[in-house]
């Protein structure tokens, strides 16, 4: 029994809640499944700095679209970046979102985010995990 969470039903942009205590019963379909029933998944490693970088996409593309309710962004920001992860992207979410942040001060804007020694900001980092604990 699954009670007290968020169900997603997956393959569709539904969202099912649950109260404590009342079952969730499955029911055998008349024709093809074309989805099912669970609790909340979690993606460790997407990037979704979307409009950032080069290979992030929309946290929901990744995110409650296929029955992910939390992403953690792997490094797609760095310290100089990561206040607008927070500013635009994470309010245009459903999808829960935390981040990695990346050593690079720009992240992954460009892939050799670490490539050169002087793109690596350890105070800047330390400052911008204060501001995004």
């Amino acid at each position: 029994m699954l009670t007290g969470q968020p169900l997603q039903v997956v393959g569709t942009d539904r969202i099912v809640q649950v109260a404590p205590g009342d079952p969730v019963t499955i029911v055998p379909a008349a024709g093809p499944v074309s989805g099912y029933i669970g609790p909340g998944w979690v993606d460790l490693h997407a990037h979704v700095y979307d409009g950032m970088t080069s290979l992030s996409v929309h946290p929901d593309r990744v995110g409650l679209s296929t029955g992910v309710h939390l992403v953690a962004d792997a490094g797609s920001s760095g310290a100089a970046t990561v206040d607008g992860l927070a500013r635009y992207v994470r309010p245009s979410a459903q999808t829960g979102l935390r981040a990695w942040l990346n050593i690079g001060s720009h992240g992954l804007v460009d892939l050799r985010e670490t490539a050169d020694i002087r793109l690596i900001d350890v105070d800047g980092a330390l400052a911008a995990i204060e501001r995004h604990p």
